[in-house]
């Protein structure tokens, strides 16, 4: 074939190396997968050679998979590519592939096309037309078009420019037909673009019952793949051609191509599912004693209908006929899906209990979502974990900065035990506040690829259930020897600022902190005090009743006569759970400055062009018995914004502070600007309603809802934003080493660097984050 003189940089030679290791690997799925740790498979007929004829008298319902040797060949030529595979939850016949070089998503339309691959795999494809004709892979590529391309993302930073000068092709004057009868290319140019202008057409419907209607697209780019989490096949280097915003949103425009599978190259999808069973003989019918076979339908609206045997033992007895119809399954899916049949057929391996009940659908709700972590940890980790009766020792008070004088609080939900963050307030003498953000140290806890560590980096993150969570560490750390209750004194890394009237960042300083909390307010409690209708009466009484209180309390602060106290700073006491009265006035004066401050750093940011698009939460109401009784919107009030908004600048400055000391190695949290097109989708759908948007930019569409709030009913118009999040990219983390300057752009918040830092309470991430912090401060100027 053709494409002799590519250059070994090119994306095609990228694709053909990623195969190329796949195959070492052994995991390419279907045909030869490597045995793995997986339940046993039922035998059934598609655990046969897939041209078996099968039930179906021969029928193919797919096409074979092309033959490695093909796949490798058009891979390094370039008439086949490899893609992340994303299945649209709204509606299963449709597809999309993230293909490196490439600029929008390829779209895979219909079951067929997709070729028995799953949502997470990593895919080789082949273009089509509207038809699905293979589309002639021709020298007559737009040349023009990627050098013009070439030279944008050159300007965008000067090591691109080094990079891509290595990537320039060279011309082949012969091209020969490829083993799918197209033509292959006689030069490869960096961005494999034929010019032709496809118009994507109406997905096949041909998988009845499976389609759901929904008139607006799958977001492309919501969300990262289980391959891209776990198997780097990809260098990614299409962000590095990307050319500056304004050449993204020209490239977003072209039209999409259309593509076939013709080989699964990575299984990244989930081999287990959570679902229910219905009759395979009447469609989506109740399951009779009689039927062999039935259909076991998923909850994940991504995955294909599975066929599974019903004479099946679980754990020694027979599967209960009764429990067909109204009971959640967990099915295992056959590593071999044969071409003759239109599903994949898989074994019953659990069955998790009745529909509806509650335990029961926790339980399939937590598998589904692959989360087998309990609220128990291993007893290894137990037995290195210090007593509840630990204390800090003298070294980490003669290491740290002594803020036990500062008076600090945290603001949190009424039922948190977690408190990772706390706030604090200061009039100096110079008329400035000093503003503090003080996070629990939870890093000095978790050694570095300890048991803890591992089993913290396995869980990820804190998972809330309505009833209960499951944490990420041991509740020993999470709700005492870590977090921020008030009375004792806590291992802590604050971020403090000293900010004029008008909240403009004088100085900030950042460092490693012993505290001590004097009080834990509820989101309530910090609104009473923000609106002054904190009822001091009330509270006396509710001190009284506190066991040991007296009849109140009393500080020299405050000079009340009684029998409260203050500590040895002068900071009023706290007694047991509840803040003095004395110290509730000095915080009311704390919150009551904070949220001033608040205020103008938040009006400041939308008018520098921030933008909120957050929906709003329920809260459901429980009885006694953990059962949901009543369910309201989640008001979000002055006191939430406070805390966000100290937040969101502790999270900026911890961003900046870390990209100054690693400019080239560092994690940030970054935002990319919305899909082009479906964003038109949006601007023309609004317009159609009569309330035309402007989204020119983030600030643009912030000032267009707050005009469209002026006109519309709250509840409108929260329907017309939750549209608005339609077009929106998810955010994600990225590394300095893809991505520079403007690519690092966080476009909701508008912010040019962020990151996140406040929660390594709850997630693994900002634990992360925390140690390269504490690293850069320790440091100091002495960066290597």
């Amino acid at each position: 074939g053709g494409g002799g003189g590519e250059s070994p940089s090119t994306p095609a030679r990228s694709d053909a190396k990623s195969w190329k290791g796949q195959q070492r690997m052994g995991r390419t799925p279907h045909s030869g997968a490597s045995p793995s740790s997986r339940s046993p498979t039922v035998r059934t007929p598609s655990s046969s050679s897939s041209s078996s004829s099968g039930r179906n008298g021969g029928r193919k319902y797919y096409e074979e998979y092309m033959p490695q040797r093909d796949v490798e060949v058009g891979l390094e030529r370039g008439w086949l590519r490899l893609g992340d595979l994303r299945v649209n939850p709204h509606n299963r016949s449709e597809a999309y592939a993230t293909v490196e070089g490439e600029p929008v998503d390829w779209k895979i339309e219909g079951s067929k096309n997709r070729n028995r691959a799953f949502h997470g795999d990593v895919v080789v494809l082949q273009r089509v037309d509207r038809s699905g004709n293979v589309v002639p892979f021709t020298p007559e590529e737009k040349a023009s078009e990627a050098e013009q391309a070439a030279e944008k993302a050159a300007a965008v930073d000067a090591k691109t420019e080094a990079l891509l000068s290595k990537l320039c092709p060279l011309a082949s004057p012969t091209g020969e037909a490829s083993p799918s009868g197209g033509v292959e290319p006689t030069r490869r140019r960096m961005f494999d673009e034929d010019g032709e202008e496809i118009i994507v057409g109406t997905p096949d419907h041909d998988e009845p019952d499976d389609e759901f209607d929904d008139p607006y697209d799958y977001p492309d780019g919501l969300e990262e793949t289980m391959a891209e989490k776990l198997v780097h096949v990809q260098a990614r280097r299409r962000r590095k051609k990307r050319a500056d915003d304004e050449a993204q949103g020209e490239e977003e425009k072209q039209p999409r191509k259309l593509a076939k599978v013709v080989r699964v190259a990575v299984c990244g999808h989930q081999t287990e599912l959570i679902g229910r069973l219905a009759s395979s003989r009447h469609n989506g019918g109740k399951v009779s004693h009689s039927d062999s076979y039935a259909h076991f339908l998923p909850f994940d609206p991504r995955a294909p209908r599975v066929i599974v045997p019903l004479r099946t033992r679980l754990r020694g007895k027979d599967l209960d006929p009764e429990t067909f119809n109204d009971h959640i399954f967990k099915v295992h899916m056959n590593d071999q899906w044969g071409s003759s049949f239109m599903h994949p057929f898989g074994q019953i391996v659990e069955c998790l209990g009745e529909r509806g009940d509650r335990e029961s659908e926790f339980a399939a709700l937590l598998d589904q979502n692959k989360i087998s972590q309990t609220e128990e940890f291993d007893e290894q980790i137990m037995n290195a974990l210090p007593p509840n009766s630990w204390t800090i020792p003298e070294s980490e008070y003669k290491a740290r900065r002594d803020v036990r004088d500062w008076r600090i609080f945290s603001i949190d939900p009424s039922t948190a035990k977690d408190l990772d963050d706390a706030l604090s307030c200061e009039k100096l003498p110079n008329g400035n506040w000093r503003i503090g953000v003080h996070i629990a140290d939870v890093t000095y806890f978790v050694p570095q690829d300890s048991p803890l560590d591992l089993e913290a980096r396995d869980r990820a993150t804190t998972v809330y259930l309505v009833t209960h969570s499951i944490p990420m560490l041991p509740r020993v750390l999470s709700e005492n020897l870590c977090s921020l209750a008030p009375g004792a004194d806590k291992l802590a890394f604050s971020v403090v600022w000293e900010m004029t009237p008008n909240a403009e960042i004088v100085d900030t300083w950042f460092g490693r902190t012993v505290l001590r909390s004097s009080g834990q307010l509820s989101y309530g409690d910090a609104q009473e005090l923000i609106d002054d209708t904190w009822d001091e009466a009330a509270y006396r009484e509710k001190l009284a009743s506190v066991e040991g209180e007296g009849e109140g309390t009393a500080t020299s602060a405050e000079g009340e006569a009684g029998n409260g106290e203050a500590n040895s700073t002068g900071v009023p006491a706290t007694k047991g759970a509840l803040p003095s009265v004395a110290l509730m006035r000095c915080m009311q004066r704390d919150v009551d400055r904070l949220n001033k401050l608040a205020i103008i750093l938040r009006r400041r940011r939308f008018e520098n062009g921030s933008l909120t698009l957050e929906s709003p939460k329920l809260f459901i109401k429980l009885d006694e018995n953990q059962n949901p009784v009543d369910v309201h919107k989640y008001d979000r009030t002055a006191s939430h914004l406070l805390v966000e908004e100290f937040m969101l600048l502790a999270n900026t400055s911890v961003g900046q502070y870390i990209h100054a000391a690693f400019p080239n190695r560092s994690l940030l949290r970054q935002h990319d600007k919305p899909n082009a097109r479906k964003m038109q989708e949006y601007l023309t759908l609004m317009e159609k309603f009569g309330h035309p948007i402007n989204a020119s930019s983030s600030l643009a569409l912030h000032n267009s809802y707050v005009r469209l709030s002026k006109k519309v009913s709250e509840e409108l118009l929260q329907v017309f934003m939750w549209l608005g999040t339609k077009p929106m990219q998810t955010a994600k983390y990225t590394d300095t080493t893809r991505r520079k300057g403007k690519e690092l752009h966080h476009y909701a918040l508008n912010f040019p660097i962020y990151t996140h830092f406040t929660s390594p309470i709850r997630y693994m991430l900002d634990a992360y984050f925390f140690i390269v912090f504490v690293f850069c401060v320790l440091m100091g100027d002495n960066w290597v």
